[in-house]
């Protein structure tokens, strides 16, 4: 059950993190190459590592079912803004640390390859059977949407690669995630069993 809750705040943003490592941020007339390893991942980390201990001093309490929602916007550097809570879990402590996440993301500037998409938000849900992550952002045209959800799935594919090898669990995870669009719409998905998380 600690290891759901985990991956409940930090599921979707791990593998944007995991897919944005080795993407792309935009310049002025488009994307722009970024050299792997300029993230700083320390703030995320250290979320993850404060959650994990106070599930561990039972200050957390862990829910059967929980969904929870949230907005931003992203510059071209990957820092959010506007970040607020759309959608309340019903609790206090998982809605702060939601918010928490979103202000490492900022710090850690891993979600840059969103760049151009407004409107974004972050939607997880826990059910009896499995947790979902939904990542949706609007792109100014459905040209546009398809552009940056062809870019996110090349990033996602070079992403799974290189994590093959050194982290199988980052690259097995990488292989659940699912980008689509609908018209102006850029969605990206991670939907995993509730047996798998128990692994």
């Amino acid at each position: 059950m600690k290891k759901i809750l985990t991956l409940v705040i930090f599921g979707g943003a791990m593998a944007l993190s995991s897919l944005t490592v080795a993407g792309s941020a935009p310049g002025a007339n488009g994307p722009r190459a970024v050299v792997p390893g300029q993230f700083n991942m320390a703030p995320i980390k250290e979320v993850i590592a404060r959650v994990r201990q106070k599930i561990e001093n039972h200050e957390i309490e862990i829910p059967q079912k929980a969904s929870v929602s949230a907005g931003f916007e992203v510059d071209e550097n990957g820092a959010l803004s506007k970040v607020r809570l759309i959608q309340s879990s019903g609790s206090k402590a998982i809605d702060a640390e939601m918010l928490d996440v979103m202000r490492a993301l900022s710090d850690s500037h891993v979600l840059s390859a969103l760049y151009g998409l407004t409107s974004n938000t972050i939607r997880v849900d826990l059910t009896d059977g499995a947790l979902r992550v939904a990542l949706n952002g609007v792109a100014a045209t459905a040209e546009d949407a398809k552009a940056k959800a062809d870019s996110l799935k090349l990033l996602l594919s070079v992403a799974r690669i290189s994590q093959r090898s050194k982290n199988p669990a980052a690259a097995e995870l990488l292989g659940l995630v699912h980008i689509s669009t609908d018209n102006k719409r850029v969605a990206t998905e991670l939907s995993v069993d509730r047996l798998t998380l128990m692994k």
